[in-house]
């Protein structure tokens, strides 16, 4: 693979990530409402979101640790290092794009999954349905 296949992992990523956040929004809604068969509902669309966006995460991962041999870059490759390692051309363009909509996508993600978590608790489930996404997954800091 290469940029170019990258490029339509991040996308499908994108797409997966944006389907998990719409459930778990959802979900969120549900609970709110106390609608008992609407939260159970909710629960099994996000689990099935989940079961499509985790392997999408493995597949990327390991795509940027071969594309990092590739492009001879010494140091652990990242989605948030992508643009920045990217090569000549449009690429780095393209991968902050990505970057932006991950980005964006993940804090949506955290926010939503802290109040779904909390109302959760409330009702005695303890096993969460959170994303398995962070802001610094994109970012490279740790701030979540």
């Amino acid at each position: 693979m290469g940029a170019i296949e990258l490029t339509a992992l991040l996308w499908r990523e994108r797409e997966a990530l944006q389907t998990a956040v719409e459930r778990q929004q959802q979900l969120l809604e549900a609970l709110r409402e106390s609608d008992g068969g609407a939260v159970d509902d909710s629960l099994a669309a996000l689990a099935r979101a989940l079961d499509e966006l985790r392997p999408v995460i493995l597949e990327r991962d390991i795509e940027i640790t071969a594309l990092a041999d590739d492009w001879g870059v010494l140091t652990e490759l990242t989605v948030a290092l992508l643009p920045r390692f990217a090569p000549p051309g449009p690429w780095s363009r393209i991968f902050a794009d990505h970057l932006d909509a991950l980005t964006d996508l993940a804090t949506r993600a955290v926010a939503t999954g802290l109040t779904v978590d909390e109302l959760l608790r409330r009702r005695g489930v303890t096993e969460g349905m959170r994303l398995p996404v962070s802001r610094s997954m994109y970012t490279g800091s740790v701030e979540d």
